[in-house]
């Protein structure tokens, strides 16, 4: 059986590995505050619209939500370079993060290991000083005490509400953390925040309902963030009644070998065939009774002590430490930096609550979202066209038939030519608004349409009368003096002065101009012909123009901020280890 005096020896073998053992890595984390808070000020130069459409609203609101997600990178980032001033006093050490709920036994745990108790002092010799870490103000300046009483506080309420650790020979640093889903929300945050720097994660979990489902939650958090973990099965014992002497005393015993084995594997199946986790990161489970290895050491039996499961958790820490020490202390920083990253890419629920905090991945498909609405209201703009224009004809048409014809009736009265381009114009102006309204109403229901003064189309339409013009033979009996015509003639004509008439039949061409009509009918076809080729490019400009004008600014911020947003991420993808 793997005893207490063997990890001893095993802590301090841990030692001498990791006294050679330098980071070679550089302060990435500077590198991320840096390149995010750039970030944070070019989005905080983006002007929010003074327009009012319903896409100036969604562009803003996902702009105020980037803006407060950027302070909220920015603040984990300080937080974890604050977090990094205090894990980087134990370089030379391997650090493990006891994670769990509130009132499992983690302080507990801890304090065993610390070997504080009077009975493992002698196998210990050194007895580790325990402190606090006050992240008060989260820099390198926190204030960092003693604890007076040299342990871990333990009770049934939330005692441990700050970072507390131990480091026992200079290679285990012991750190104990407030409970998750505490009812003081700041404890849950820091517990989560400071997991973060673990070089391997104890999760302590109660054997009365071990790895619940809020629980299951947090250590597939850790698994995706890559940690090192064991699932510490805490208080794995129960309390038999016996009666001596007519007494009723309660016996502390372990839980059978069975149900431990059903728990523990239970728990690994949990995470079987998951595609996280790795060699160095495998999940595994062991069952330990704090409360009755203490029983053991007191009563000096070694059979209780061997019941507590403790001899197969030190076994564990040992090896870890013995075999894997160099390997854990070069991955955990890695592997931190990489979970930040990670994190700024990919969104993470923000400690103490259910509020996503956005990441690069969420921000670029939101705004891809509203590209996408934007890009299919252009669209259906676009497909305006045709309609409007197959209105505008039928309906302009009826109106200008009916004009037309009744200017026409004056003309043919009066004779003379008149010019009905401004008549057309005006009603094609007319028609033309009311379909631009009532189509571009359809599709944007905010958008307030100006009405154009006039369609800017040219079309020639001159109402003038038709004549006919005919050629006829027009025919006359014409009168002439002749010639005496006979003897008797002759004396009227010479002795009486007498004339004599002669007559004749005359032909005349003659051509003649009536007004027969007019030519409305004629003005109609040609308007009717030549609208569509004259109105369609109007048409499409000014729907051009309502895209620009009802989408330009979006557009083109949306555009301005995808290239910032990709620019992040590769920056941020070539810090990655």
């Amino acid at each position: 059986m793997y005893s207490v005096e063997k990890f001893v020896k095993d802590i301090k073998l841990a030692g001498k590995k990791l006294d050679n053992f330098s980071k070679d890595i550089n302060s990435k984390e500077e590198d991320i505050k840096r390149i995010i808070e750039k970030f944070s000020n070019s989005i905080n130069l983006v002007k929010k619209s003074d327009d009012e459409n319903q896409f100036t609203l969604m562009l803003n609101q996902t702009l105020s939500k980037i803006k407060n997600d950027c302070s909220y990178w920015v603040r984990i980032a300080d937080e974890q370079i604050a977090g990094m001033e205090f894990i980087n006093k134990f370089d030379k050490s391997i650090v493990f993060v006891v994670f769990g709920n509130v009132n499992v036994g983690k302080s507990s745990v801890g304090n065993f290991i610390s070997g504080t108790l009077d009975e493992l002092k002698d196998i210990y010799v050194e007895q580790p000083k325990f402190y606090s870490y006050d992240f008060a103000e989260k820099n390198i300046n926190a204030k960092e005490e003693g604890l007076k009483s040299n342990s871990f506080k333990v009770n049934d309420i939330e005692e441990t509400t700050s970072i507390q650790y131990f480091t026992l020979f200079d290679s285990l640093t012991w750190v104990d953390t407030p409970g998750i889903h505490s009812i003081n929300s700041e404890n849950e945050a820091l517990a989560k925040e400071y997991v973060n720097f673990a070089d391997m994660v104890l999760f302590v979990t109660s054997s009365s309902s071990p790895v619940k489902q809020d629980e299951l939650v947090e250590i597939s958090r850790l698994i995706e963030d890559k940690k090192p973990l064991l699932i510490v099965i805490n208080k794995s014992d129960i309390s038999k009644a016996e009666s001596i002497d007519g007494k009723v005393i309660c016996n502390l015993i372990p839980k059978s070998n069975e149900d431990r084995r059903k728990q523990e594997q239970m728990v690994r199946d949990l995470f079987k065939d998951n595609d996280k986790l790795s060699f160095a990161q495998s999940v595994d489970s062991t069952s330990i009774s704090v409360k009755l290895a203490e029983k053991g050491l007191k009563e000096k039996s070694e059979d209780i002590f061997n019941d507590s499961g403790l001899p197969i958790f030190y076994e564990k820490l040992g090896e870890t430490l013995k075999q894997n020490a160099i390997e854990i202390k070069q991955k955990a920083p890695k592997d931190r930096v990489n979970s930040l990253i990670n994190r700024l890419i990919n969104g993470f629920m923000e400690a103490g609550n259910s509020t996503k905090i956005y990441g690069i991945v969420d921000i670029k498909s939101n705004l891809l979202v509203l590209v996408d609405e934007i890009d299919s209201k252009i669209e259906a703009i676009n497909s305006l066209e045709q309609k409007i224009l197959k209105s505008v004809k039928e309906k302009a048409m009826l109106e200008i038939d009916i004009v037309v014809h009744k200017i026409g009736m004056k003309v043919q009265n009066s004779g003379e030519d008149v010019d009905v381009h401004r008549e057309i114009i005006d009603t094609l102006t007319k028609h033309f608004n009311e379909q631009m309204r009532q189509k571009i109403a359809a599709v944007l229901e905010d958008y307030k349409y100006k009405e154009i003064q006039e369609v800017g189309i040219n079309i020639e339409a001159n109402l003038s009368v038709i004549k006919e013009t005919t050629t006829y033979t027009s025919y006359h009996i014409e009168e002439y003096d002749r010639a005496p015509n006979g003897l008797v003639e002759w004396v009227g004509k010479n002795i009486f002065k007498k004339n004599y008439k002669g007559y004749e039949t005359v032909s005349e061409e003659i051509t003649k101009t009536d007004i027969v009509g007019v030519n409305s009918s004629d003005v109609i076809k040609k308007v009717d012909s030549y609208l569509e080729e004259e109105l369609r490019p109007f048409l499409k400009s000014n729907l051009e123009k309502i895209v620009s004008e009802y989408f330009e600014i979006e557009r083109e911020t949306i555009k301005n901020i995808i290239a910032k947003i990709d620019k992040l991420e590769r920056e941020l993808d070539e810090i990655k280890f």
